[in-house]
């Protein structure tokens, strides 16, 4: 499976076409609006934005392969909140209605281990886990270009085979001995356990890594391996469908 180089806006705005011919409708949202082709962007099942509490896929692009998957939100709660702006403190504060809660039960349950199956099953690729986290301080943005020093506390994780997964990167002090987790389950619970927990926000992604081609001249055999827009949001986006909401 590969697929033909393109811009992150035309990426994006073609999966969408083919994700509004289902019965929701969603809304395409780049991270830098200055910087539409080449930045991270999200489809919202919703017109909301900001849009934390929603369950949404994630589209970007490296050099040599196209990063294409689910992603989910943690927002705040507790004393950590009378920090926070006014005008923050509702967009910021997790309830029930978060996708985040979801997705950490299934974890725990392994029903979100049969979605990764039946990614990495329809498209053959490795399938990748990544977790990000950040201090929440007075003046914390989610999706600004950059949180001053307390960038980088991230673990990165590869679906080895059913529930096993094997760290691969780790940085920074919030996840750590997160590199010792070998199974989703572990995952699930080591991240309901954090201890101040409610002070951190944390970016959950799962994606696999298309590999690119650069040139639409290519062989007869190499194009019947490149997939379409139709075949992205059947093989890799819809085993989520159920979380994105």
């Amino acid at each position: 499976m590969k697929l033909l180089n393109l811009s992150n806006q035309t990426l994006a705005h073609g999966v969408l076409k083919e994700l509004n011919h289902k019965e929701k409708r969603f809304t395409s949202r780049p991270w830098n609006y200055r910087k539409p082709d080449t930045t991270l962007w999200w489809l919202v099942p919703s017109t909301d934005w900001p849009a934390y509490p929603y369950g949404k896929y994630r589209i970007s692009k490296e050099p040599q392969h196209a990063s294409i998957g689910f992603y989910v939100e943690k927002g705040i709660k507790g004393s950590v909140l009378s920090m926070l702006k006014p005008k923050n403190v509702n967009l910021l504060k997790i309830d029930d209605h978060w996708r985040w809660h979801h997705v950490i039960e299934e974890l725990v349950s392994g029903e979100f281990e049969k979605r990764l199956l039946e990614m990495r099953n329809q498209t053959k690729l490795p399938v990748y886990i990544h977790l990000s986290a950040h201090y929440v301080t007075g003046d914390f943005e989610p999706y600004a270009k950059k949180v001053g020093h307390e960038e980088g506390h991230s673990v990165k994780y590869l679906l080895k085979g059913e529930q096993e997964i094997e760290a691969e990167e780790m940085k920074g002090s919030i996840f750590k001995g997160f590199d010792k987790t070998t199974n989703l389950g572990e995952l699930g619970e080591k991240i309901n356990h954090l201890q101040d927990l409610d002070w951190y926000w944390i970016d959950f992604e799962v994606y696999v890594q298309v590999p690119l081609v650069y040139s639409e001249a290519v062989d007869n055999w190499e194009r019947n391996d490149l997939i379409n827009f139709g075949e992205i949001v059947e093989n890799i986006l819809d085993p989520f469908m159920g979380l994105v909401k």
